[in-house]
């Protein structure tokens, strides 16, 4: 089979392809771009404006507030970090201190710009809510001194569904079985719409946060998001304050543990000084001894020294036995230290640091989970674990005391045996003085610490301190609507596009040339563009004609040029023009190819074979009143059959009435004879045939004709109308065939005849543009 040798392009690149199909769904991708846009602007604009209030504290980290002896140390507190003091700031205990200043159960709204606000401290109207907390309540404005209150549909605990609506006036009491309430108009009301919530607890409703500018920093920022900048504020410097405040509260509580501590010892002590100062005093008198010579005061001195020692082990051992009872009974871990018995770089100290920790962490759980939560019983186990450690350690502790006292007491032992060989009043005397003095010194010490405590209760104050109160917010942190609307754009972009990108590999029908050359072999003989349908040819008009200049008819110039190629031989030339199925453009081709081969002067006529649906003679508003189907019954002759047109060298042969057998009387050899007779009278024999894909009345003659032109509509022609194209190759043999793309609208950054940029032709009503 004969090829047209037709110039083709290389192909472009498939992305650009790809492109310029996905831009074909330009307004589906701009009406998603909108939709989504308009989307997230709604949803930005009725978000809540959240603000952010903050406020500084500085930390006073593991700062020494006592002299380092061993009641101090005994007395003292675990570690600190600064972690634990973030912790604390976002612990409830906190909270409920910081609750007590600010007001979170009234929540009074208003309706402005379609928004609900709320009014903190600002609403016009007060109520007194003795039950029914929770219901959220209507207030609409009637008068100065009426009002409407709604309830519509609150669900209560019991599972029914409350509905109230009712007309009362101010400060009167409003007493239902569901709840009670009296409501005070405190000044002027705006709004005719009010909302109010009161709870029945005070519970927080923004979020805390506890951070530091740079890591070893001492100070934290304390800050508070809410959707009102002056509660924001406000419980800022509640949590501040309360922070600073339990800082205190817990310096004087351990002042106050000191001091019973001291005082106790100080009870025991006197007892001893009293009980010594007597023995003295009555051996002086019993013995009528004033001054005893110190004949043994360098064993004295030793003796005191091993019993100042052995008090001091006594003490620790006392502290020791304290600290064991504590562990054990597990009360007051967070306040109990180690100080005094090891050192903080000791195991028993980082033992006791984790044990405070989790005893912090148990209690903070238990506020919101029971011992039987998971999280619970594996701390439970870890707090089992470290105490059994810390007593096991506490236990050689103690072994440690008792060998140090038992080799303490063979060396007091064996001083009083050389005592003991003194003359017997000045031994006595020595014991007696060493103990009242022993006495007298632990009693200074005591009194001392014990001055030191009550001062330091006195002139408490906490170690962390306050910087800057937190400003009322002006403007919100989030959220950020310009951003919310971008995305929305940007979002409604990828879906659109994707949804046109899915429509491309989805869509079935012919688009280009590339559709058709990659499916069958035959020869692309030409493109005609798109253009409106009242320049069609409709009531006498063709587009060839009346626009001679124009695209289209340069388009059809070059279809007729390629027809040369695919001709059998020199003479008159019969064209058959067929398709799959209607509305492809059969006969606005079959019109406007006539026109164009009558305007080089070559004699030509149409034949409309499509007698089911006869529209040829109506494109040149002539009579359908005889035609082919009477030539064809040899009704009539074939000249009474040929209409001449207006324009010179172009005829045409109407369908006439529609028969019962248009197939039998296409298909018989009356239609040869006719297009034989006509051969001598014309160059250009046009038959515009019925759809192939529907009815077989032309298939016959394909194989008499000269050339075989098969339309496709670009956009409506569906892929799978080529398979008809692969059957003419391999099963019908049809020769000379071609395929012409019809109704195809330019794209904008292609070049060629049909785009706008002709080479030597201009582009005429250029606004109408629409094909059938």
């Amino acid at each position: 089979m004969n090829k047209v040798p037709v110039d083709i392009e290389e192909d472009e690149v498939d992305i650009r392809e790809l492109f310029f199909s996905i831009y074909h769904y330009k307004f589906m991708i701009i009406a998603c771009v909108f939709l989504f846009g308009f989307a997230s602007a709604y949803y930005a604009y009725f978000l809540p404006n959240i603000y952010k209030a903050t406020a500084s504290v500085k930390v006073g980290l593991d700062e020494e507030e006592y002299a380092k002896d061993v009641i101090s140390m005994a007395m003292g507190k675990g570690a600190v970090n600064s972690a634990t003091e973030k912790d604390l700031i976002k612990s409830r205990y906190l909270a409920q201190k910081a609750l007590k200043k600010v007001d979170f159960r009234q929540h009074y709204y208003s309706t402005t710009d379609f928004k609900e606000i709320e009014l903190y401290k600002d609403s016009p109207i007060k109520v007194l809510l003795t039950d029914g907390y929770g219901i959220s309540f209507d207030v609409y404005i009637i008068d100065n001194e009426h009002y409407r209150l709604v309830v519509d549909g609150h669900q209560l605990l019991n599972g029914r569904v409350l509905n109230y609506e009712q007309v009362h006036s101010f400060n009167e009491l409003v007493k239902t079985d569901d709840f009670e309430l009296s409501i005070e108009r405190e000044k002027e009301t705006y709004q005719k719409r009010y909302r109010f919530v009161i709870d029945e607890k005070k519970r927080t409703f923004g979020t805390v946060y506890a951070m530091q500018n740079l890591e070893n920093s001492t100070i934290l920022q304390i800050s508070v998001e809410d959707t009102v900048p002056l509660r924001a504020a406000e419980y800022a410097n509640a949590l501040a304050q309360a922070y600073v405040e339990q800082n205190i509260e817990s310096k004087t509580r351990e002042a106050m543990q000191r001091l019973s501590f001291i005082e106790n010892q100080l009870a025991t002590v006197s007892k001893s000084i009293k009980v010594s100062a007597s023995n003295l005093e009555d051996f002086r008198k019993e013995s009528k001894i004033v001054n005893v010579e110190r004949t043994s005061e360098t064993i004295s001195t030793r003796l005191e020294s091993y019993e100042a020692e052995m008090m001091e082990l006594l003490v620790k051992e006392a502290m020791l036995e304290s600290f064991y009872v504590q562990v054990k009974s597990s009360k007051k871990i967070e306040t109990l230290s180690i100080e005094g018995i090891e050192d903080k770089e000791s195991i028993l100290a980082e033992l006791m640091q984790k044990l405070q920790e989790a005893v912090v962490e148990q209690k903070e759980l238990r506020q919101d989970y029971t011992n039987l939560h998971p999280l619970l019983q594996k701390l439970n186990r870890k707090i089992t674990q470290i105490k059994s450690t810390i007593i096991n350690t506490a236990d050689n502790l103690v072994k440690n005391l008792k060998k140090r006292k038992e080799l303490l007491s063979k060396n007091i032992v064996k001083q009083k045996k050389v005592l003991n060989t003194l003359p017997e009043n000045e031994r006595k005397y020595g014991q007696l003085e060493r103990k009242f003095k022993m006495n007298e010194e632990i009693n200074t010490y005591l009194m001392k610490r014990k001055a030191e405590a009550e001062m330091v209760r006195a002139s408490t104050v906490s170690k962390n301190r306050m910087l800057d109160s937190a400003l009322v917010p002006y403007a919100p942190i989030k959220p950020k609507r310009e951003t919310l609307v971008l995305i929305g754009l940007f979002l409604g972009l990828i879906v659109g596009v994707l949804l046109a990108f899915i429509r491309v590999l989805l869509d079935t029908k012919i688009q280009n040339e590339n559709d058709i050359s990659s499916s069958v072999d035959y020869p692309i003989l030409g493109s005609i563009p798109h253009f409106d349908a009242i320049e069609e040819g409709w009531k006498g008009k063709i587009k060839v004609f009346d626009a001679t200049k124009s695209a289209v008819a340069e388009s059809f110039r070059h279809l007729r040029s390629n027809l040369q190629f695919l001709r059998k031989q020199e003479g008159p030339q019969v064209i058959l023009l067929t398709s799959t199925v209607g509305q492809e453009g059969k006969t606005t081709i079959a019109v406007n190819l006539g026109a164009i081969m009558s305007l080089s002067k070559k004699r030509t006529i149409i034949i409309n074979l499509d007698m089911r649906k006869p529209t040829l003679h109506e494109r040149f508003d002539l009579p359908n009143q005889i035609g082919l189907s009477e030539l064809l019954n040899d009704r009539v002759e074939l000249a009474d059959v040929i209409h001449e047109t207006r324009h010179p060298y172009l005829d045409i042969i109407s369908s006439g009435a529609i028969p019962p057998n248009p197939s039998e009387l296409i298909q018989s050899e009356k239609m040869y004879e006719i297009l034989e007779q006509l051969k001598h009278g014309y160059d250009m024999i046009i038959l515009d045939t019925p759809p192939i894909g529907l009815v077989t009345d032309a298939k016959e003659l394909m194989h008499y004709v000269d050339v075989n032109i098969y339309i496709v509509r670009a956009n409506y022609s569906k892929k799978e109308f080529l398979d008809n194209l692969k059957k003419f190759d391999f099963v019908e043999k049809i020769e000379h065939l071609g395929v012409v793309l019809n109704d195809v609208k330019p794209k904008k950054g292609k070049y060629g005849y049909y785009s706008g940029y002709g080479y030597g032709y201009y582009e005429e009503n250029k606004s109408k543009r629409k094909l059938l």
